[in-house]
């Protein structure tokens, strides 16, 4: 089994989008809710457990702008842990 060993070349880049129908509403007005998030997954020596981070920046909108406006950031942190619990054994 190949590890490679250069840690730049394991970390797990990520980039996206999105544009969706709020579930709020404001003043009869729907609120429309569009952004783009990017982050990356830090390796942890030669596993597959990972430090994740990641960063939303995001606008909610009415449909007519002038009356709900707002725009917002967000940073998300966690840990991925993958360990070998459920391996299944080969009996000889």
């Amino acid at each position: 089994n190949y590890i490679d060993r250069n840690y730049f070349k394991r970390i797990e880049y990520r980039v996206g989008g999105y544009y969706s129908n709020s579930y709020l509403k404001g003043l009869g007005d729907d609120l429309y809710n569009f952004g783009m998030t990017f982050g990356f997954g830090l390796p942890l020596r030669y596993e597959k457990t990972r430090f994740n981070i990641a960063f939303e920046l995001g606008q909610m909108k009415s449909s007519n702008s002038s009356l709900i406006s707002e725009t917002y950031g967000k940073l998300t942190i966690n840990f991925s842990f993958n360990d070998f619990w459920f391996m299944r054994r080969k009996l000889e």
